[in-house]
């Protein structure tokens, strides 16, 4: 089992090459088991986020230079949320 400890917001987890599933809600876990294999391993986890960051960052820019447009207000001041892979990140391999 992989614990993801907090990801902002998807993350995709594949080892090996194989894609494992998406955790998107706490616990933030993931099976692995079936990709394991013994000795080397590779993990792979893609984190997505919202909008929000994207957004926050264009209403800073010139209108001209935006990469973004929305007919929603966005709040200027309210900052950046926190956005990755924010971990703690932990590999369970008791049962393995």
């Amino acid at each position: 089992m992989i614990d993801l400890g907090l990801a902002k917001d998807i993350a995709k987890v594949t080892v090996n090459g194989i894609e494992i599933g998406a955790a998107w809600t706490p616990p933030y876990q993931v099976d692995i088991t079936k990709a394991l294999k013994k000795g080397e391993n590779t993990l792979d986890i893609k984190v997505v986020n919202t909008w929000v960051n994207r957004l926050q960052g264009d209403a800073l820019l010139p209108v001209e230079k935006r990469i973004t447009s929305t007919h929603l207000r966005v709040d200027q001041g309210a900052g950046l949320e926190p956005s990755g892979l924010l971990g703690p990140v932990k590999i369970d391999l008791v049962n393995y």
